[in-house]
């Protein structure tokens, strides 16, 4: 065979058409995916940015109080310190003595759109020797 036969280049124009137009649902599929990432990632920012800022607001209470606690502290005998009193105290202010952690939330990567040029390379293809 020296060239294709008109039913192989009718057959390769339908497959390459048809390719060309599943290419078109991924193209769009894709890029309304990547939308959506967008949307649910802007959504996602300002939740964990709120939160963020009230475990701050958090830290701060709990840093305030803290120092509350050491200064109280600092203002007592060392017997008081040492008794019952004082000791139950410690355990009380060191539970106090934390941090709190804010987050980080790792969002998705956009989806990169394939390779879809498979339709072209099909058309490319010469069709005699």
């Amino acid at each position: 065979m020296k060239s294709l036969f008109k039913d192989h280049i009718n057959q390769r124009a339908r497959i390459a058409s048809d390719m060309a137009q599943a290419a078109d649902a991924i193209r769009a599929a894709v890029a309304h995916a990547n939308a959506q990432i967008f949307l649910l990632s802007t959504h996602l920012e300002e939740l964990e940015d709120r939160f963020n800022e009230l475990v701050a607001e958090g830290y701060a209470f709990v840093a305030g109080i803290h120092e509350m606690q050491e200064e109280f502290l600092d203002e007592r005998s060392d017997v008081w310190r040492e008794g019952e009193s004082g000791k139950a105290y410690k355990e009380w202010a060191a539970e106090w003595g934390i941090s709190l952690d804010g987050v980080l939330i790792e969002r998705p990567e956009p989806i990169e759109e394939p390779d879809l040029s498979a339709s072209e390379v099909l058309m490319d293809l010469p069709i005699h020797a």
